[in-house]
Parts: C-alpha cells; sequence; structure tokens
C-alpha cells in the first residue's frame, strides 16, 4: 500500500474510495474517514455516515478553496450525499450538529433578504434560499435530529402567487444567460479535449465523458480525472470487460473485488461502460485505449 501519494487529485480518488487507511501528497492528507488541507486544524471533508459526507465550507485560503474542489469532484455524487458545512468533525471529534443547523438558517436568512432587495437577481437568491431550507431538513433527518429545527424559523411560502409572478421573466432571462455560459463552457473543453489528447497537461474534469490516455512513457494510464494506474492492470481490466460484455451479464462490487492499481471498478455494464468511484467511462473510450497498448 502506498501512502506517499503522486498528487493532490490520486490523494482525493482514494479517500473519496475509502480503499486504504491513509495517505497523503504535499499539503493535503486523509487518515480514516477524513480528509485535511494543511495540518489537522483544518478538515476539509469527513465521511460522517456511508455515503454521507460532511463537507467544510468554510475557507481558509485560496490553496485550501482549491483542495476543496479536487476532494469534491473525486466523490460520486450519483451515490454520495454530500453537506457543506462549518463543523465537519474529525478522528477525533464528533460534528456539532446543531452548529450545523444554525448554519443553513443563517443561510436562509441571508438569501431571503437578498431576494427581498435583489432587482436581476431575485430568483437566483430565493432558489438559494429555498436549497438551504431543505438541506437544514435532510441533514437533520439523516443524522436524527429534528429537534433542532424548532429553534429557527424556517417558515416560508415559496409557492405564493405574488413569488411567482416576480420570478417567472427572471428566471426566463436566467434560463438563456445559462445556455450561453453552457455554450461557451463547452466549446472551451471542445478545445481542451484535443489538448489533453495530445499530452499537454490542461484540466478537462467538468467535460460531460472521462478519457483515458498513456503516459509518454507508456508504463501508466491517466484518467482525464487525473487518476492513474499502471498500464499492466489496465490490460487486465479491459480483459475483464471485454468479458463482461460476451457474456452479456452486468457486473458489480458486490462480495466481489476487481482492483485497478489503488481503485477499484464499482460496476460494468453488459455493454461494457465502466463505473469506478466518481469516473465514467463509456466502452468505446475502453476499446480506443486498448488499440493503442
Amino acid at each position: 500500500m502506498r501512502k506517499v501519494l503522486r498528487n493532490h487529485d490520486e490523494v482525493a480518488h482514494i479517500w473519496a474510495q475509502q480503499s486504504q487507511q491513509e495517505g497523503r501528497a504535499s499539503n493535503v492528507f486523509f487518515y480514516g474517514k477524513t480528509i485535511y488541507s494543511y495540518g489537522e486544524h483544518f478538515p476539509i471533508a469527513r465521511f460522517e455516515k456511508k455515503n454521507v459526507v460532511l463537507m467544510n465550507s468554510e475557507t481558509y485560503s485560496v490553496s485550501t478553496s482549491k483542495h476543496a474542489t479536487i476532494v469534491l469532484r473525486a466523490l460520486d455524487l450519483d451515490t454520495v450525499k454530500v453537506f457543506h458545512v462549518p463543523n465537519t468533525g474529525s478522528e477525533r471529534e464528533k460534528p456539532y450538529h446543531f452548529g450545523n443547523v444554525k448554519s443553513y438558517f443563517k443561510e436562509f436568512e441571508r438569501f431571503l433578504d437578498k431576494a427581498s432587495r435583489a432587482r436581476g437577481n431575485y430568483s437566483y437568491y430565493l432558489s438559494w434560499a429555498k436549497a438551504s431550507r431543505e438541506d437544514a431538513l435532510e441533514y437533520c433527518k439523516t443524522f436524527r435530529c429534528k429537534r433542532y429545527l424548532k429553534k429557527f424559523d424556517f417558515d416560508f411560502d415559496f409557492d405564493s402567487d405574488s413569488v411567482k409572478e416576480k420570478v417567472f421573466k427572471i428566471k426566463t432571462r436566467e434560463k438563456e444567460n445559462e445556455a450561453r455560459r453552457a455554450a461557451l463552457l463547452e466549446s472551451a473543453l471542445k478545445k481542451g479535449v484535443i489538448q489533453w489528447r495530445d499530452g499537454k497537461n490542461v484540466l478537462i474534469h467538468q467535460y460531460h465523458k472521462t478519457l483515458l490516455r498513456l503516459s509518454t512513457d507508456g508504463k501508466t494510464v491517466e484518467t482525464s480525472k487525473r487518476a492513474y494506474f499502471p498500464i499492466e492492470d489496465a490490460k487486465r481490466a479491459i480483459r475483464f470487460v471485454k468479458a463482461v460484455v460476451k457474456k452479456g451479464k452486468p457486473w458489480e462490487r458486490n462480495g466481489e473485488r476487481f482492483k485497478i492499481g489503488i481503485y477499484q471498478l464499482d460496476t460494468v455494464s453488459a455493454c461494457g461502460d465502466v463505473k469506478a468511484g466518481c469516473h465514467r467511462v463509456k466502452f468505446e473510450e475502453i476499446e480506443r485505449l486498448s488499440n493503442e497498448i
């Protein structure tokens, strides 16, 4: 088991899979269920329950914010629920649930206040107020602390006619703006994919597909989410995936394990699509890599 890892992305991926007890790279490290930035004084996130992560909503520095972004994108958000709270707890102390519910209420109040005074971003602030309330309710349900809700007034009628009238035009305009932003991002990502395929060191983690490439020395396979594994493991995994496709029966990690480097496969569909943590790799991408190696 390697404890000294390649980079922050690899540390985050391994922590997210909970496949080993500890690991570090530069200023990011994890021990058990908690991952830290710089030191134990700043936990970035913690698995408080199975598939439930408490993510630190506080900021410490620009670099720590970057570490938090890396950790968040390493999580499989289809199966892991993330609560952004100021009190995550750690290996040494439990989270402060009352303080976290209070934090959601403060956000709820703040966004309602902004919505009441806003001209152009009314629906934006209102949606965040609603999300803060929903997060508080779900948090209390998850951690069985609904008694704390009685301490705060989350009452607000988001479905009243007056609200709908104010929001309708703004929502339409915001959807148009979002569509333009999405088009610009997609164009930039397409250029980034070409550069990444050519071996350039560019970030394309927002691209909707997970891509694979061979390292320049031919010994390692890298994903577009910056995870790495040996080429021999890649060859073995490709044979395994093709065998699943041939059988026509999907495979999933349910008592069985298939390791690839320091990671593990979660599922392989009958058509050969692979899921491993936050990675979703299409069979066509696997075949493309197979032809290269």
